[in-house]
């Protein structure tokens, strides 16, 4: 038999079982007894390998299988018992220990490369084995319970005997455990007992007995065989060695027991596949068995009668043969046997012919069915010698004998201790893969793993050569000289020695061990770091995490490798190891572990101690480039890859949470203070951070784990959460304080009003203002009280959110409820005490009253006694009593006053104190007069005899003038005095005789006076007058001075001309001293720029125009070197500043330009240029910085030559940057309708394909992106709709931009053309419904027009064009009608809506063709219409009468169609003809009435690409020469609005540069000279103008020009067929009777409302309305469409309409709309934020100003542009920034 094992994937022979009394073990099993045995006497390192021949040699070999006595170990004390037991649901009460639960596993001990461990193996296969079911397994195999029954219980179920041994009853006579293999039992019986000992305590074992069912009582004679016994849980109890049955007790709650045999009893603990297997076989077995019993059986009875004999010949011969060796001693008994053995064969051979007949008949007969013949044996091959091929096989044996390195037991003993070696290193791993199941660091791994691989690596190095070495040396050290001699000497005969050969053989098996090593690590390796990673192989670079941080679909079913920490800063989110170190980490471990496996020695120089070898001669390994590497490396490098992207995606998720990270908490709550926020937005703005703190503890973990990676958050989520705790407490302490401060402030202004009201008055009117102020208390007491009242309110926010509040704020609170009633007692209190003190005042008024009269008359004695004084000598004390009288009179004045309003305030009569007022009037002249000549005297005296360099000259004559106009006042009073007027007439005198001197005293101490000036007065008097500081006027005038005073004074005036210009000069150079230069960094250049502001350069030019008026003055001569150089540097910094801003705009403009590599390369004349003059700008600006000053730097000669030469530089770099633009626009000339600036923007970015996109939208019709794949391929193109259409075909952006855009064009083309030929083909297998959804719109549109044209002229020719109106052109409408009404998307609506637009039109066309019973394709009503045809060149045509034009196929995306009304049809149908002539087109008309937009639905119509280009009168020819350059090379059309605003003069030249293009196409030319240039002509380019006739500012066309151009008059349209038309298509049911409604509105407004600039009542108003509607169609698809379209009116029209209008419009509206109520609109979040906005501005939220802003928004939603109109005030900006 054949040892099975439980593994079937490989089977292993072995010897037949001994039967023994000890326990065996298998070739891959496990020890029986205790597997932490180990024998004592094993060391370290084994010797060389003898041959066995003693016992202790036995014990000795580490390979012997020593079987010990199996000693029953003691119970070990344990602190609790550690097993973990289990029950059946069916019986509870028997419990088993796990342990006898766990299925043996046998697998080899060493484990090939390359396969998985074999730890893990074993846990697969025990998975395996209990997820198998025993039933399960059985049903697969085909096995029947019946059977499987027992002998006995057969016969004793099977009554009739025909059935138990009828000739055709199978049923089985012979027990099933007869049959059973041993070799497929994992354990020996003993075994199985032993695995249910556990610490010496036997338990019962788990298993499915195959027992007696108690439910076929039950059943009764309903029971099958199969439902006789069944399969059901047990406990195996015991075995009987004698019997060899097993006792077993049922877990089916009645707990039977039985005694079964091995084939009826599976142990849990068992493969189920291999039991059910060991009943297979047995089974299979048992029918062969019987199966030949039977067929035996039926030979015997058959009769021999009648068969040949053997022949006697044949007979003799056997008999020879087999009496050759008989003993010739025993004739007698030798005959006997030769009798029987003859007896024997004859019968035999008859038996075998009567076999070979009845298996004839068998197999001839379908009769004998029932009988399966066994397979005959093959007959026996006589022997023969087996061909070698070899001429000599002894010689052949010799040589293999000399040859062979195994001819002596030695060699193979010692390669057998090398193979052992060398298998123990083919086991070992590199890495270490067991460390704990924890995840650590980058830098602990990498030093875990470095540990552990230069231990394997010293192992190797180390311990494993010693021992390969001793163990050959003892195997080989005794052979002595011969092949095998370690002692050789001789290289040359070492080299052909066989010892050479072995230790080659040596080298290569260690070389395999390295090999088998390194690719164990690599596996072990790989899974390692792999395995973790496996859950994010499928991730995509553009993965995004999303909201949800708490769970991670990335986690792997083994433990993450690696622990990271999630941390942040200001920059955002980061991890504490870089994610990128990762891969290097693991590729440098990787990579210098297997390094490091080419450092280990060979054998053989220890070995051979006598030769000499090189020293580097090293075993060699797996390389670094290896294919098994490099795929491992990729493996692993490629998962950690795929392992960032979401690592790195989960780390940006938290981005949102770096402005809380980095808010600084102190200053955002100073700033929330500043702003001063209401209580509400205080509440609310904690409530929100309460619930973001809330939401971070909810949504954030503590950690995570992604793919290898265990994140740790804690950390951060902890400072987050407390950052977030923390804005909330400051907030609330900052509202404390706030409130505290406020209520602080209500009881300060309690505590100054009741100080107050203890405020003692000190006088009359302090008690009326007393009394003043307390009549306003009880407003300032209520107006605190509702504060306070506030604050208690805002209170119980801090109450709201559990904020512990101070109690001293808590003792404020309730201190500022008491105040009031406090205020209130002492009013009353203050009331009393201020009438007492009125009657005090009273009395003290009185006294004062008396007083002021004694005073009085006093005063009137002493003006009496001082009106006598006479004497002039005494002038100085008189003046000094007078002024002392006019003070007390003054004094007594201002008191008499006073006295005379507290009469009123007391309420008696008011007595005036008229005398005062009468002796003061008669007293001033007096006082003028001796006060006058007191000052005239001493100012004399100090002009005279004072310094003149201290005296004031200019106020001189002011002084004396007016005290010359005093005295002559006096004089004329005095009149009647005589004696007092002589005093004034002396004054008046001496002040006559002054005057004359004063122009010489100004002229002497006039501040222009130099040196030469006195000098010159010297050469013309003679008088050599010295000035000094201490030189008076008296001294002058000693030295005659006042003679020549005529000389003086003109020298004077000319020395003041001259300090003029001196201060001018001198203050022009002051202002410009600390004028700096304004320098910045621009951008990351490495230099500034520089900016002049406008008051700087205001002053520069000032200056030089004063300077240049200096320089005219006659009085220049001391200054004219000084002017002349001040002028010079002026006009040289003006003229620097004007060219180095020139230089410094081209500079700026040039410079990101000449930066870019693919720019300078493709211009490397122009860039060296740049270079060169910009090292000079950089010097420039250098010496700026340095030297800041405007004056200082700009005024310099060779500095404006330098900007002067760079200027021109830039000029030059200019028109070659210019040309070579024009050469990029030659390719591409769809280029020109870019700017250069645009274009440049590209080009700098020639390298970036995606750069472009921005701008595509100026180069086509309506491309607005481009789809890039990851390899650059251009796949797709997206409107501006976002419909996305696949071009065909793909494209790469390989070479310049200019050249792969003309690839997207004819792409672009191309793939409109071919879908347009698959749609057509499409159009026939599909409804319509369901067609013109499938393909872009525009595809849509034209084949649905060309499916049309074909219909119509078909209908025509077969006269059946009603019936092709009825059937199709009305179903598809009604089909599109309904449509629309439906769920779509955004880009199904367009299309419908365009495509209804035109199909109506369509129905209008053929209703009329049928009206008009048309039966001629030729008729003009039809071949005026645009028809579309399919040629069959696969190309789509466009014919107008007789014009046909070939389809564009320029891509439109989605966009909508214009209405065609008759007014537009009659413009198409001119405008056509004139481009078959090679014309132009000039729609005219006042505004609104469609000229652009008809122009632009044409080429819509056509698939052309039409540039609007807005006229102004700032074109140049120039400019228009380059934009027809772009439309003649790109076939496109312009349409230039508003034509008749260019100038006359550039008119001109437009008119010959369009018929140019135009003679170039109607000579059919492909290339044509415009302009001194040859380019591209392409025939379907068109010119169009449109042009407002009679308006302001507009130009009359040159005839030249007009004569190329067709006109077209466009007037009003018909405004309620285009209104109905468009409503419909947004599928309004009642179309019609709405676009009434709304064009009877406006013509109504428009006649009742008033005349405003901003009113506009058009087609513009109209198409505002019919969008707005079509909006709320879709929005609202089951709403009233008449409500729809009253709320479009009143949300288009009602927002600028004035007060009065809007009456009058709701009345309009009412009419038309009867019983309509307007449904209200709730606006809420939006409104809501509005007044919460307004709020916070300061703003009130007024209704009609929120309704205001409400407007404003809903017009923004319909209007690309708007303007708010009202007066100054009004709330216009506001409403705006709202």
């Amino acid at each position: 038999m054949e040892r099975r094992n439980t593994d079937t994937s490989k089977g292993q022979s072995t010897a037949p079982k001994r039967s023994t009394g000890l326990p065996t073990r298998g070739y891959y099993a496990e020890l029986l007894s205790d597997l932490n045995f180990s024998i004592k006497y094993k060391k370290d390192f084994n010797g060389a390998h003898k041959r066995t021949k003693f016992i202790w040699q036995v014990k000795t070999e580490s390979h012997a299988p020593i079987l010990r006595h199996l000693i029953q170990s003691e119970r070990k004390a344990f602190l609790a018992p550690a097993e973990r037991w289990m029950t059946f649901d069916e019986d509870k009460h028997i419990s088993f220990p796990v342990d006898t639960f766990k299925p043996k596993v046998q697998l080899q001990h060493e484990v090939d490369p390359k396969t998985i461990p074999r730890n893990v193996a074993i846990e697969r296969r025990r998975r395996e084995y209990q997820g198998q079911r025993l039933k399960a397994v059985l049903d697969n195999m085909n096995v029947r319970l019946r059977d499987m029954l027992p002998i006995t219980e057969l016969r004793r179920r099977i009554i009739s005997k025909q059935e138990l041994s009828g000739m055709y009853s199978w049923t089985s006579f012979l027990p099933l455990e007869l049959f059973d293999d041993e070799d497929y039992d994992i354990r020996t019986p003993q075994s199985w007992l032993d695995h249910g000992l556990i610490d010496g305590v036997k338990y019962p074992l788990p298993g499915e007995a195959f027992v007696y069912d108690v439910q076929a009582d039950e059943k009764g004679f309903d029971v099958t065989l199969d439902d006789v016994y069944s399969w059901v849980n047990v406990a195996v109890t015991d075995y009987n060695f004698d019997t060899k049955l097993w006792t077993v007790l049922t877990l089916d709650g009645l707990q039977r027991t039985f005694q079964v045999p091995r084939l009826y009893v599976m142990f849990k603990a068992e493969d189920p596949a291999n039991f059910a297997r060991r009943i297979k076989a047995a089974i299979n077995l048992r029918f062969e068995i019987e199966n030949r019993i039977r067929y035996d059986f039926f030979l015997d009875c058959m009769s021999l009668t009648g068969y040949e004999p053997v022949s006697e010949d044949f007979m003799r011969r056997i008999l020879f043969l087999v009496s050759r060796g008989m003993a010739m001693g025993k004739t007698t008994k030798n005959n006997e046997y030769l009798e029987k053995i003859k007896q024997q064969f004859d019968l035999n051979h008859r038996r075998a012919i009567g076999e070979l007949e009845f298996r004839y008949i068998c197999d001839k007969h379908e009769d004998y069915d029932y009988l399966k013949l066994p397979k005959l044996e093959p007959a026996i091959t006589r022997l023969q010698e087996i061909k070698t091929g070899m001429m000599d096989f002894k010689k052949m044996r010799d040589y293999f004998r000399w040859y062979n390195i195994y001819v002596i037991p030695e060699t193979y003993i010692a390669m057998s201790s090398v193979v052992g070696e060398c298998l123990k290193v083919g086991q070992m791993t590199l890495f270490n893969s067991n460390y704990g199941a924890r995840a650590v660091s980058l830098e602990e791994f990498e030093s875990i793993q470095v540990l552990f691989t230069s231990v394997v690596l010293k192992q190797l190095t180390g311990p494993w050569l010693e021992t390969l070495v001793y163990n050959i040396r003892m195997s080989l050290g005794d052979l002595g000289k011969g092949w095998f001699d370690l002692n050789e000497k001789v290289f040359r005969t070492y080299e052909i020695s066989k010892l050479k050969r072995l230790m080659e053989l040596i080298k290569f098996r260690m070389q395999h061990s390295l090999r088998l090593l390194v690719l164990n690590s690599l596996q072990t390796f790989t899974n390692l770091v792999v395995t973790p990673c496996l859950p994010c192989l499928e991730v995509e670079e553009d993965f995004k995490w999303g909201s949800y941080l708490r769970q991670s679909p990335f986690i792997p079913k083994c433990q993450p490798l690696f622990s990271i920490q999630l941390k942040m800063d200001e920059n955002g989110p980061y991890y504490s190891t870089p994610p990128g170190n990762f891969e290097k980490v693991l590729l440098k471990l990787f990579d210098n572990a297997i390094r490091q496996t080419h450092q280990i020695k060979q054998v053989h120089p220890f070995l051979l101690g006598n030769l000499r070898f090189p020293k580097d001669l090293n075993l060699s390994s797996v390389g670094l480039l290896a294919e098994e590497v490099c795929e491992s490396r990729d493996r692993f490098l490629m998962a950690y890859k795929k392992a960032l992207i979401p690592l790195l995606a989960y780390a940006r998720e938290y981005n949102v949470h770096v402005n809380l990270y980095t808010l600084d908490v102190p200053r955002y709550i100073e700033d929330y203070k500043n702003e001063n926020h209401s209580a509400v937005e205080i509440k609310d703005e904690v409530s929100l951070h309460v619930r973001q703190r809330d939401s971070l503890e909810a949504t954030l973990p503590t950690s995570i784990v992604i793919g290898p990676f265990l994140i740790t958050v804690d950390f951060l989520r902890t400072y987050l959460i407390g950052k977030r705790q923390e804005l909330i407490q400051k907030q609330l302490e900052m509202f404390a304080a706030r409130l505290k401060q406020s209520m602080l402030e209500i009881l300060e202004e309690f505590k100054v009003i009741m100080a107050r009201l203890y405020e003692r008055p000190d006088s009359i009117e302090h008690i009326f203002e007393i009394r003043d102020w307390i009549e306003t208390i009880p407003m300032t007491v209520r107006t605190q009280e509702e504060i306070c009242k506030r604050c208690l309110l805002e209170y119980d926010i801090l109450d709201h959110f559990w904020f512990a509040l101070p109690n001293e704020d808590f003792d404020n609170k309730y201190e500022a409820i008491a105040w009031p009633y406090k205020i209130q007692q002492q009013i009353e209190g203050t009331d009393q005490f201020l009438k007492e003190e009125e009657e005090r005042f009273l009395k003290l008024q009185y006294t004062d009253e008396v007083n002021l009269s004694e005073k009085i008359d006093n005063l009137t004695a002493q003006v009496v006694q001082m009106s006598q004084i006479r004497d002039f000598s005494k002038i100085h004390e008189t003046a000094i009593d007078m002024r002392r009288v006019w003070k007390a009179m003054k004094e007594a004045q201002e008191q008499g006053q006073l006295l005379n309003q507290r009469q009123k305030l007391f309420g008696v009569p008011v007595v005036p104190f008229e005398n005062l007022t009468k002796l003061i009037k008669e007293f001033e002249p007096y006082k003028n007069l001796w006060g006058t000549a007191s000052d005239w005297l001493r100012s004399y005296e100090m002009w005279m005899d004072n310094p003149i360099v201290n005296v004031d000259a200019d106020s001189i004559e002011g002084a004396a003038g007016e005290m010359y106009k005093m005295m002559v006042k006096l004089i004329k009073v005095f009149a009647d005095i005589e004696a007092v007027q002589n005093v004034a007439i002396e004054i008046k005198n001496q002040i006559e005789e002054f005057k004359p001197l004063i122009p010489l005293f100004q002229s002497l101490r006039n501040p222009g006076m130099r040196s030469r000036h006195w000098h010159k007065f010297e050469e013309e008097t003679g008088i050599a007058l010295v000035w000094s500081p201490v030189i008076t006027f008296n001294d002058c005038l000693t030295l005659g001075v006042r003679d020549y005073s005529d000389v003086i004074v003109k020298i004077a005036e000319s020395a003041s001309k001259e300090y003029s210009i001196e201060q001018t000069m001198a203050k022009m150079k002051a202002e410009w001293e600390n004028n700096l230069m304004e320098l910045n960094p621009y951008k990351n250049t490495g230099t500034y720029i520089m900016k002049i502001s406008d008051d700087i350069q205001q002053m520069l030019d000032d200056h030089i125009v004063l300077t240049q008026q200096i320089s005219f003055s006659p009085f220049k001569g001391p200054f004219e070197d000084e002017i002349d150089e001040w002028e010079e540097k002026l006009k040289i910094t003006a003229e620097v500043i004007d060219e180095w801003m020139d230089v410094q705009k081209q500079w700026m403009y040039l410079e990101p330009i000449f930066t870019s590599a693919d720019i300078t390369q493709q211009l490397p004349v122009e860039s060296k240029k740049y270079n060169s003059m910009e090292r000079t700008w950089r010097r420039i600006m250098r010496n700026a910085h340095d030297t800041p000053n405007i004056i200082e730097y700009c005024g310099n000669r060779p500095l404006l030559e330098s900007l002067k030469d760079a200027n021109h530089i830039l000029q030059v770099v200019q028109k070659g940057l210019s040309e070579y633009l024009e050469v990029k626009r030659t390719v591409f000339p769809r280029l020109y309708f870019l700017s250069d600036d645009e274009l440049l923007e590209i080009l700098s970015q020639a390298r970036n394909p995606l750069a472009v996109q921005p701008h595509l939208r100026k180069c086509f019709e309506n491309i607005a992106r481009l789809t890039f794949e990851s390899d650059l391929q251009i796949t797709e193109m997206f409107s501006a709709e976002e419909e996305c259409v696949g071009l065909e075909p793909k494209l790469y952006p390989s070479g310049n931009v200019e050249n792969w855009l003309v690839l997207v064009e004819k792409s672009m083309k191309n793939t409109i053309r071919t879908t347009l030929g698959k749609s057509l083909v499409d159009m026939d297998g599909q409804e319509r419904k369901d067609w013109v959804l499938c393909w872009p719109g525009q595809v849509v549109i034209a084949c649905s027009q060309t499916y049309w044209t074909a219909g119509v002229e078909t209908g025509i020719r077969t006269e059946s064009l009603d019936h092709f109106l009825d059937n199709m052109v009305l179903v598809n409408l009604d089909a599109l009608r309904s449509l629309v009404k439906g769920s779509l998307t955004f880009l199904q609506r367009e299309i419908l809506s365009a495509l209804i637009v035109i199909e109506v039109h369509s129905r209008d066309v053929t209703q009329n063709l049928v009206d008009s019973k048309i039966v001629n394709v030729n008729d003009f009503d039809w071949i005026s219409q645009l028809r579309y045809y399919w040629v069959e060149e696969q190309e789509m045509k466009v014919r107008a009468v007789n014009a046909e034009f070939q389809y564009g196929y320029e891509y439109l995306g989605n966009s909508g169609r214009l209405v065609i009304t008759p007014l537009t049809d009659r413009c198409y149908l001119t405008l056509t003809g004139a481009l078959h002539l090679k014309f132009g087109g000039a729609p005219a008309g006042p505004a609104g009435t469609g000229k652009t937009e008809t122009t632009k639905d044409l080429a819509k119509a056509m698939a052309i690409q039409c540039v609007v280009f807005n006229c102004s009168d700032q074109l140049d020819f120039m400019a228009m020469g380059k934009f027809f350059k772009g439309l003649a090379s790109s076939g496109a059309w312009a349409c230039f609005d508003e034509f008749n605003r260019i100038d006359i003069e550039v008119l001109s030249v437009v008119a010959q540069q369009i018929t140019t293009i135009q003679k170039a196409q109607q000579a059919s030319l492909d290339r044509f000279l415009f302009e001194g240039s040859e380019i591209v002509l392409k025939q379907s380019c068109a010119v169009f103008i449109t042009m407002n006739p009679g308006y302001a500012g507009r130009t009359e066309l040159p005839d030249n020009l007009k004569a190329l151009f067709r006109p077209v008059s466009m007037m009003v349209p018909n405004y309620t067929l285009i209104a109905e038309i468009s409503l419909f298509s947004f599928g309004f049911s009642n179309a019609k009777q709405l676009a009434n409604k709304i064009t009877t509105t406006f013509k109504l407004s428009s006649e009742q409302l008033s005349s405003q600039d901003h009113y506009d009542f058009g087609m513009r108003a109209v198409k505002t309305v019919i969008a707005v509607a079509g909006n709320l169609k879709r929005e609202k698809p089951n709403m009233d469409e008449r409500q729809i379209v009253l709320r479009a009116l009143r949300d288009v029209n009602v927002p600028k309409f004035l007060k009065d209008d809007l009456t009058l419009f709701n009345g309009i509206v009412s009419d038309l709309f009867p019983r309509m109520v307007e449904e209200a609109i709730d606006y809420g979040v939006l409104e809501q934020s509005i007044r919460a906005s307004c709020l916070k501005r300061g703003q009130d939220d007024v209704n009609d100003y929120v309704k205001k802003v409400i407007q404003l928004y809903e017009t923004t939603v319909v209007r690309h542009g708007l303007m708010l109109v009202g007066p100054t005030g009004s709330g216009k900006t506001k409403a705006a920034i709202l």
